[in-house]
């Protein structure tokens, strides 16, 4: 994923949310922060891009990732809220999870205590346990929380991808 910057079209809104900006966009998709107005509080919004099209392989792809999630409940794994299905494109309404991730966190102090890398490991590897049961069931399950660093989220209750890891906010 990229760096968050602002949203092409932020205030745009996709179903009941108002996208405030763009938080990351990885080869598959687009994450978003926005706002549920109808609860008060921030979510991610997480959609196939654009640029993609209406792909029906990537489509179903993101339907069964958003209904292995939705089927988790483990501390360090974060909730869906949403699925959002229409003709413009399908996405998954998630628990916003504020922090630094974890690839922004070793670029700027260059590596982690030992100690700290253990002990998020170890939260890590509970959330990927709690997420290897249901892609023995359905298949898939945010592969992102298994390759990509960037969707770490360093907070108190840290995330990544789907997995979140307790740690210092740095």
């Amino acid at each position: 994923m990229t760096e968050p910057g602002p949203a092409p079209g932020s205030g745009e809104r996709i179903g009941a949310y108002e996208i405030q900006g763009l938080l990351g966009r990885g080869g598959m998709g687009e994450v978003f922060l926005a706002w549920d107005a109808r609860l008060r509080r921030r979510v991610a919004i997480k959609r196939i891009r654009h640029d993609h099209g209406l792909n029906p392989a990537m489509r179903q792809r993101l339907l069964r990732e958003a209904r292995a999630v939705a089927g988790l409940s483990h501390p360090a794994i974060v909730q869906v809220y949403d699925l959002l299905e229409d003709a413009t494109g399908d996405c998954i309404v998630l628990e916003y999870v504020e922090g630094r991730t974890l690839a922004a966190t070793l670029i700027e102090a260059g590596r982690l205590e030992p100690e700290t890398a253990v002990r998020l490991a170890g939260e890590i590897a509970g959330g990927l346990a709690a997420a290897h049961a249901a892609i023995s069931e359905s298949g898939s399950c945010g592969r992102q929380a298994v390759r990509k660093p960037s969707f770490t989220v360093r907070t108190p209750l840290s995330r990544i991808g789907v997995v979140r890891t307790r740690g210092p906010r740095r």
